[in-house]
């Protein structure tokens, strides 16, 4: 007994190690390339403890739904085209599109199946339009900061922290700023956080273990379809 719990004590100290040293890497990095300015750490702060404030005083629903209005907003405001590194925005709107209209071979036709499937979806029930795609990245964005809490608040007892942690994702700026964009990084990011959900349900004991095992195993299948390196991402 007393060794497991040494054990345990060993991994816990050293996760914490392990993350305060990336943090101190990924900030000196930014720091060195100058990046960070005094206004831009300052904001920062406000904004961590934004989420901290919101952590202790309202609930998850409320951050989620919060997230979710925030980035529809801000699609909507913003009303430009929704454009990314790649011009595959045409592909994957007009792919999506297509789609809904029963053209279904064009799933395989794109370089990220599950991403037109997934937005068709919306087509389908919505119509065609920028909205739908705002509404679609959103859903996938503040899904995804939904499912990162529902893995981490089993692993932890402190549910204010597990709701600061899920609050920094939920209205993460470049979250935000990014979901008018439909990319296949608002289904990956989702399909990840689904993928930390299932396994924390592994390691918590919930059961039933086969329905876990199964769906591990479309989550992993589904994010290799999203991006070929998704596979390796949940592995």
């Amino acid at each position: 007994m007393l060794k497991t719990e040494l054990i345990s004590s060993v991994m816990k100290q050293g996760a914490r190690a392990l993350a305060v040293l990336a943090f101190l890497y990924l900030l000196n990095a930014f720091v060195q390339t100058g990046f960070i300015t005094v206004p831009q750490l300052v904001v920062g702060l406000l904004w961590v403890s934004l989420c901290y404030i919101l952590s202790r005083r309202i609930s998850i629903v409320a951050i989620l739904a919060l997230s979710f209005g925030l980035s529809l907003a801000w699609g909507l405001m913003a009303q430009g085209v929704p454009v990314s590194d790649y011009i595959d925005y045409i592909d994957y709107n007009e792919s999506a599109t297509r789609i809904s209209n029963g053209q279904l071979s064009e799933v395989f036709q794109s370089k990220s199946p599950l991403t037109v499937a997934y937005f068709a979806l919306f087509h389908w029930l919505l119509g065609t339009s920028y909205a739908t795609n705002y509404i679609a990245s959103a859903i996938a964005w503040t899904g995804g900061a939904a499912f990162a809490y529902l893995a981490i608040r089993p692993l932890i007892n402190d549910e204010s922290l597990a709701k600061f942690i899920g609050c920094g994702l939920a209205i993460c700026p470049s979250f935000v700023v990014f979901s008018p964009v439909i990319s296949s990084e608002a289904v990956f990011f989702l399909l990840t956080t689904v993928s930390a959900w299932l396994l924390s349900r592994h390691l918590t004991g919930w059961g039933p273990y086969p329905y876990v095992y199964i769906a591990l195993g479309v989550v992993s299948a589904a994010l290799f379809l999203t991006r070929a390196n998704g596979l390796l991402r949940n592995l």
